[in-house]
């Protein structure tokens, strides 16, 4: 009995060690590697107390202009500005009725002091305030007006990439927001479902990808061929594949295409009848790897995209997927992404939205240290250069041809409203090569009635402004 009363203890005993080991872990886990984002959890009430103390820090743009900044009036009272309005209302959120964006993502940094612990206890016992640190984003003023203006009163996002650096120079959403008057127009900005203000299109916005996904499928079938320059297909307009009917839009009849004539004129039929002879188990690996169901390589918070196939799917159901309809989604920010890598020779440079963290006095507390992955090899970045530049050539979309710089792209008209077929959310996604930088622009404008135009003419408007730089 005395035996098994000492097991007894000394099980209890090990049981009780190894929750204490454990909780020395978590505690360490979470003031080391945890503490940043439970201090800057919009609810934490200790936030409070720093801006007590601490004068919010500003934030600017990549070209120097104050995107947000604290301001004191002459009796004391302290009110957050954002000199642009709307213009970066999702990118660098607000900081009332909680915070959002970067207002949120830096407020560790925005409100720390770099004074030191003496200075901060004189400032308090004279009722004066430390400074915050100033965050320098990535963000370009001049191209979030021309993509903004551009893009009008429309429903939609604009990204705007530089394919070497992972800088994102702009991130526009619409309909947006005026931080400045966001507390007292709070309920009615949360109570409008139809436009959902708040909603960041540019990084939440899923939309089915229309033919820019026909990237995806057209990489999956070079892959799977080594013959692949020799396709061949006759488009009349429309397509019946065991029952599963399928046409161009408006029905156009392309006739006898090549590869890249089907991508460049964006022939469905063709690009259903190659989904129908791919290995789906590939396809599904090949979506895997391109970040499809996954969490973004991002600094910031994406939701995810989504690709359903397998080889149970319907043919209806991979005709679809092929061309970018079915259930496929995606963020116009993981499509900017996709193309980013094809611009960068098959190597994706994470996306960040923030350069640098400097002090009151310009020096630098925190700089961003690119990472990257790779998504392709450098031999398929080429081949589909090739085929984004036959698009821009003689395909759909030639307004950005004879530029001063060199263009590459996909348009895409995609599909939502099953009882108003020419209704459309009009996709662009491709890049430049301006100078030594090459800049993507993915574009999306949604329920339009002209196709892929209005998402093009965005990036013309974008990579013409850089241009002239």
């Amino acid at each position: 009995m005395k035996l098994k009363s000492n097991k007894c203890i000394l099980i209890v005993t090990y049981a009780v060690v190894v929750l204490f080991v454990l909780m020395i872990v978590w505690i360490g886990y979470l003031d080391i590697v945890g503490r940043k984002n439970i201090e800057n959890n919009s609810y934490n009430k200790r936030v409070d107390s720093w801006a007590e103390n601490v004068v919010r820090g500003s934030i600017y743009s990549a070209d120097g202009n104050i995107l947000a900044q604290t301001v004191t009036d002459e009796n004391g009272t302290e009110k957050r500005v954002y000199p642009y309005d709307n213009l970066f209302s999702h990118v660098i959120g607000y900081n009332s009725n909680g915070k959002s964006g970067l207002e949120l993502k830096m407020n560790y940094y925005l409100l720390t002091s770099n004074d030191n612990e003496l200075v901060q206890a004189v400032n308090q016992l004279s009722n004066q305030k430390s400074t915050g640190f100033d965050v320098i984003t990535t963000l370009d003023t001049r191209i979030g007006e021309v993509a903004s203006a551009t893009l009008g009163n429309n429903k939609g996002a604009v990204v705007v990439l530089d394919a070497s650096t992972g800088e994102v120079l702009c991130e526009i959403s619409k309909p947006d927001f005026n931080p400045n008057t966001i507390e007292e127009e709070w309920s009615s900005i949360i109570e409008d479902s139809d436009n959902s203000p708040l909603l960041n299109r540019a990084t939440a916005g899923q939309y089915p990808p229309g033919s820019t996904f026909k990237l995806v499928t057209l990489l999956e079938y070079i892959i799977e061929n080594e013959s692949y320059d020799d396709f061949s297909y006759n488009c009349t307009g429309s397509i019946n594949y065991n029952g599963s009917q399928m046409s161009c839009i408006y029905h156009s009849a392309h006739g006898n295409v090549n590869l890249s004539r089907a991508f460049a004129y964006s022939c469905n039929c063709s690009f259903a009848t190659i989904g129908i002879e791919l290995d789906m188990t590939r396809y599904k690996l090949l979506c895997d790897k391109l970040m499809f169901n996954t969490d973004l390589f991002t600094d910031f918070e994406c939701k995810k995209s989504s690709f359903y196939l397998d080889e149970n799917s319907t043919d209806f159901d991979i005709m679809q997927t092929a061309i970018g309809q079915g259930k496929t989604l995606m963020t116009p920010m993981h499509n900017a992404m996709i193309m980013s890598a094809v611009a960068n020779d098959g190597v994706l440079v994470k996306p960040h939205t923030v350069a640098k963290v400097v002090d009151k006095n310009g020096r630098e507390k925190m700089k961003f240290e690119s990472e990257s992955k790779t998504l392709l090899t450098s031999q398929e970045s080429e081949i589909l250069k090739k085929y984004l530049r036959d698009v821009v050539t003689f395909g759909t979309a030639t307004n950005l041809n004879n530029k001063p710089y060199t263009a590459y792209g996909k348009t895409g008209s995609a599909q939502f409203d099953d009882s108003n077929p020419n209704l459309f959310h009009s996709w662009f996604t491709g890049f430049a090569e301006i100078g030594d930088r090459n800049i993507v622009v993915c574009a999306v404008v949604e329920s339009t009635y002209d196709g892929g135009n209005t998402g093009k003419a965005i990036a013309q408007k974008v990579f013409d402004c850089i241009a002239q730089q």
